[in-house]
């Protein structure tokens, strides 16, 4: 079960609360079910007063909810992984072949294709980026 919801307007601590509120209302969930909460370093998300993760804990705590995990990202976990382990050289022969192929409309397209005819499970590769 899972869903996904543009935010139009701002993106600030209030509009994401009130779309995840939302959403857990569409699948008859409250704060008081959630087990886990994953995050990234976004102010709006992570402030410690206001932030969406504080005030999701605080309404899990009021529900009784005295389980609820934490997690931070999982690309940055892969990204601290993959500097730790020095295979700058490998990233960048990644990169530049993500990026040849993105860059340029007829490789993309073809790159689709080819994904296509292997079944692959991902439609679409995307442009690598810094995660600091």
């Amino acid at each position: 079960m899972g869903a996904l919801v543009s935010l139009k307007d701002t993106t600030k601590t209030n509009d994401i609360y009130k779309a995840v509120t939302t959403t857990l209302a569409r699948f008859a969930l409250d704060f008081g079910e959630i087990s886990e909460k994953t995050t990234h370093e976004a102010p709006a998300m992570v402030g410690k007063r206001e932030g969406l993760m504080k005030l999701i804990e605080n309404v899990a705590l009021q529900s009784g909810n005295t389980n609820l995990m934490k997690y931070h990202c999982t690309i940055h976990q892969e990204n601290l992984c993959a500097k730790s382990l020095k295979i700058e050289s490998v990233m960048k022969v990644v990169i530049k072949t993500v990026n040849f192929i993105r860059s340029r409309g007829l490789n993309h397209r073809l790159f689709q294709e080819l994904l296509s005819d292997f079944h692959s499970e991902f439609g679409d590769i995307i442009y690598y980026a810094e995660v600091g």
